[in-house]
């Protein structure tokens, strides 16, 4: 009769728990105030065994000393607190937040009722200060008297959601400018304005612009730090590039990241945070066709957020809309300009004239003017080239007899309430005849008015693609992934019944097997677990270029610490990892995930038991290569592309540990971060893998210049 092991309550109780019910059921207790597991509540453990089995990032606080215990999601919000967090007091773990749980806490113990809110604090949680949010649901654990003895809580992070929400709240103002913009200058101060609102992404802004018959940047506007300190100098150079390299930002119409660190001299803006920023940004925002000034805009960043992708991002975005205040507030300047200038003589007007046509001409954007009538008074070649008339076809004419179809329209009734009320408008609107999505802006006078008409057909097409996709993805990454989930169950339960039977047959008929059956059934279980492994290998690989993961400041020294440790390589070998080793801007899960592949496999396909292991790193323009090499029996050039492919392996396929698809996972991987990954090898030689990875995170991420 085949029996099967007996598991006792303490194994049932932290079971399917994960790495976190393994510590927890191994964790010598006696040493701590909770006692031994079998001295624990029956509503202690009652609560343990629902928080190990939640999907929720869940959390026990337990006894006097709130000794802490959590289960795997909540690991993960731990980040770098992991594992020192485990088994102590929460008041240590959190003091950053302790201010505004503390009170919370000590309300649960005396009056026995829960409560929920927003935490915030300065975290240490990824190897850096960031600024953090948490929502923190906190409720009583009682013992059978009544009393309260612990809290169960419930913490989720809110930090992009809030850093989100406060973002969009800048870009929603700064997309709706008063009718007052009518001067760069008065754009300037508005959009500054603006961005004080948010001093916790901008502690401080200034913008310059060039003065061409002067030679030198002159200070435009600033907030959070006063013209004359030494972030924010009056006058600057042409030449000078040693604070603001506007020359360098404007060549490469790109942002710069600029250090602070070794530029402050003074006290610098701190705008909402304790300490001043470590880095600012230059951000050109017109070309010289555009604004002659050539303004550039300097802003603080935050201290304590890392610059990451949705952070360059956001700041291309406010740079976007400033620049556009900037351009149109200059051209409704010149038209100003125009309408209020009287020419002395007849020389000059047309000079005045001639110096407007050529600056509007050189606009991408249609410009129009019409009188009250809506009759043509002024097209600039680009409005010609669209409307497919000549300008003396044009002047004259009635809009509504070159367009009948668009009187009467939205498009009528936006320009007409801009007459009416004398007041500047901006709206989209899609021209059914041409399939053409238009920006308009309307600038009113009594005489009429001047529209500017912008294309953005292809923006909303992106926008919509974008949309439509990304929903078509997210919904079968789902059906994939719920599929794969039932895939490897319906597959790997048959597999696992039949390991087991072949192992209990093996022991209850130990003694009338021959030893040649004795292999079989060995065998058998060899191939069943290799089964297995390929089975988690291909899910692990169908999920390696959608898996969602955070960039991070990642200090790859660090991290192969972590890794080596996380593979325990055999006594007999030594993994070198040749400093130094570069703190970069990463995937830090994926980035983990191809060094345990390589190193593992160094490891895995050696030939003797002492070996030695070698990491270099070597820092590139745009990237880092990393080599991980080996002294092993070495590779033959006729495999050196076939071991990237899924199910290419040289070692035998009754080899359990050897699936064939750790290398095209690495692959996958890097090609997805926008890296390459070759092997150089020879037999008897052994292995060197090469890869680049990119030093400012996913290939996707907005581009910027490297840190100075």
């Amino acid at each position: 009769m085949i029996n099967e092991n007996k598991t006792t309550k303490t194994e049932k109780l932290f079971a399917g728990g994960g790495e976190m019910g393994e510590r927890i059921q191994s964790y010598d207790w006696a040493r701590s105030p909770l006692g031994t597991v079998g001295s624990w509540s029956e509503n202690l453990k009652v609560m343990v065994r629902l928080m190990l089995t939640s999907g929720q990032p869940m959390f026990i606080w337990w006894g006097e000393d709130l000794i802490q215990l959590y289960n795997e999601a909540y690991k993960m919000l731990l980040g770098d607190k992991d594992p020192s967090a485990f088994g102590q007091s929460a008041v240590s773990v959190w003091q950053e937040l302790w201010e505004q749980v503390g009170p919370r806490v000590e309300s649960i113990f005396l009056d026995s009722g829960g409560n929920n809110g927003l935490v915030s604090a300065v975290c240490e949680r990824n190897q850096y200060l960031e600024e953090t949010y948490f929502q923190l649901s906190l409720n009583p654990i009682k013992d059978e008297q009544g009393e309260v003895k612990g809290i169960w809580g419930i913490q989720t992070d809110q930090t992009q959601r809030v850093i989100g929400e406060r973002q969009s709240m800048l870009l929603h103002r700064l997309a709706i400018p008063p009718e007052e913009l009518t001067t760069p200058i008065e754009a300037c101060m508005w959009s500054l304005a603006c961005l004080s609102t948010n001093s916790q992404d901008f502690p401080f802004a200034l913008i310059y612009g060039r003065e061409e018959t002067e030679g030198y940047w002159s200070l435009l506007e600033s907030y959070g730090l006063e013209p004359g300190q030494s972030l924010a100098p009056p006058t600057i150079a042409w030449e000078d590039q040693s604070l603001w390299p506007f020359s360098q930002a404007i060549a490469a119409q790109q942002p710069y990241i600029v250090s602070l660190l070794d530029n402050r001299s003074e006290p610098c803006s701190k705008g909402a945070w304790p300490i001043p920023p470590h880095q600012a940004v230059v951000i050109p925002l017109a070309q010289s066709h555009q604004i002659s000034t050539l303004p550039c805009l300097v802003a603080g960043l935050n201290p304590f957020r890392h610059l990451d992708g949705n952070y360059r991002q956001f700041i291309d975005r406010v740079a976007a809309q400033i620049s556009a205040h900037l351009i149109h507030a200059q051209a409704q300047a010149n038209l100003k300009l125009v309408r209020m200038r009287q020419p002395t003589s007849r020389q000059e007007q047309l000079l005045g004239r001639e110096r407007l046509a050529n600056l509007l001409n050189q606009v991408d954007d249609e410009f129009m003017m019409f009188d009250q009538d809506w009759r043509y008074i002024y097209v600039n070649q680009r409005a010609e080239q669209i409307a497919g008339y000549s300008r003396q076809e044009l002047l004259g004419q009635s809009m509504w007899e070159i367009f009948p179809d668009l009187k009467d329209s939205q498009f009528h009734q936006e320009l007409q309430q801009a007459l009416t009320e004398q007041k500047i408008r901006r709206f989209e609107h899609y021209y059914e005849a041409w399939d053409c999505w238009y920006e308009h802006r309307v600038y009113p006078s009594p005489e009429g008015i001047a529209l500017f008409c912008t294309n953005i057909t292809e923006r909303k097409q992106a926008e919509l693609t974008l949309t439509q996709t990304t929903e078509l993805l997210k919904k079968r990454n789902q059906e994939l992934d719920r599929f794969a989930h039932i895939v490897s169950h319906d597959l790997k339960a048959p597999l696992r019944a039949i390991a087991n039977l072949s192992q209990w047959l093996e022991e209850d008929l130990v003694d009338r097997l021959p030893p040649d059956n004795q292999q079989q059934l060995q065998l058998l279980r060899q191939r069943v677990y290799r089964m297995e492994s390929l089975i988690n290998s291909l899910l692990e690989y169908s999920r390696a270029d959608r898996t969602q993961v955070d960039v991070e400041r990642v200090a790859v020294e660090q991290l192969l610490s972590e890794v080596i440790d996380s593979i325990s390589p055999p006594p007999g070998f030594t993994i070198l990892v040749h400093p130094p080793m570069p703190t970069l801007t990463a995937k830090r899960v994926l980035l983990s995930q191809v060094f345990a592949n390589l190193i593992g496999n160094a490891i895995k396909h050696h030939d003797q038991t002492i070996g030695k292991i070698e990491v270099l790193a070597v820092k590139h323009t745009d990237c880092y290569q990393f080599t991980v090499k080996d002294d092993g029996p070495g590779i033959s050039g006729e495999y050196h592309e076939k071991i990237f492919g899924i199910f290419q392996t040289l070692k035998t396929h009754n080899s359990q540990e050897n699936t064939g698809i750790g290398l095209s996972i690495v692959k996958k991987i890097i090609d997805t971060e926008g890296g390459n990954v070759w092997v150089e090898s020879a037999l008897g030689e052994g292995t060197a893998f090469h890869f680049t990875w990119p030093r400012q995170g996913s290939i996707g991420a907005p581009s910027f210049l490297g840190d100075r």
